[in-house]
């Protein structure tokens, strides 16, 4: 897994998250708040890893994609699930103080985007060596992992994404719920809702739309077309 889109508007970041995962793996808990490290953060828990794929707090969130840089051979057992990580991650300050303290030996590569409470945004990626931390400067961005799209299907993707910004140069949270709906590559192993022989397909969408002092949280259900909607302000 998976696919993420990033929009970068004045008042506005909107985080689109496709998650592509065997449907053999028992089925997530559905979103709700949980405690973890005395935040209280909202995710679906996958019951397998314990850990979630996207997560956020009050006021920060962190998503996942598996792989690294490129597609890595498997070299387990690891340590622990690297769904625990998007969880770790917002226990801290911010992405560096993340980067500089958490303990990443023996994970299997991975890369999350990091959305900090002043709007920061970086990207890490854990190449099972070293973690490399960037600052998103960029107003959109496309991620999908390596371990599912070779470099070709990935710049693909980052074409048919262009595309779409090309006619919608400030696209609404709805609007990227569609991009990431009906996103078409050219087949469906590789389209943005896809679906393989070896049973991996997409099975949910998780968006977090955030302004200054809020955010909007939608979580569709691929497979039983459920529709979770949670919404916080820190001026409430």
């Amino acid at each position: 897994m998976c696919t993420l889109t990033l929009i970068k508007k004045t008042d506005q970041i909107i985080l689109t998250h496709n998650r592509d995962e065997n449907i053999n793996r028992p089925s997530p808990l559905d979103p709700q708040w949980h405690m973890y490290e005395g935040r209280r953060l909202w995710y679906p828990k996958d019951e397998k890893g314990g850990g979630t794929w996207m997560a956020c707090s009050e006021d920060a969130v962190v998503c996942m994609l598996n792989g690294g840089f490129e597609k890595h051979e498997w070299a387990g057992p690891y340590r622990h699930s690297r769904g625990l990580v998007p969880l770790a991650a917002l226990a801290f300050k911010n992405t560096l103080d993340f980067v500089e303290s958490y303990d990443f030996s023996n994970l299997e590569p991975f890369t999350i985007v990091h959305i900090n409470s002043d709007r920061t945004i970086y990207a890490v990626v854990w190449d099972g060596k070293k973690a490399h931390a960037q600052l998103v400067e960029e107003e959109t961005a496309i991620w999908s992992s390596s371990t599912l799209y070779n470099t070709d299907v990935r710049a693909d993707r980052s074409a048919v994404f262009q595309l779409f910004l090309n006619s919608k140069t400030q696209p609404s949270p709805e609007e990227m719920i569609d991009f990431h709906n009906i996103a078409d590559v050219g087949n469906r192993e590789n389209n943005l809702i896809m679906k393989r022989e070896s049973g991996v397909q997409t099975l949910s969408i998780f968006q977090v739309a955030l302004g200054a002092a809020n955010f909007e949280a939608n979580y569709l259900d691929l497979q039983t077309n459920n529709d979770f909607f949670e919404a916080h302000s820190q001026l409430a």
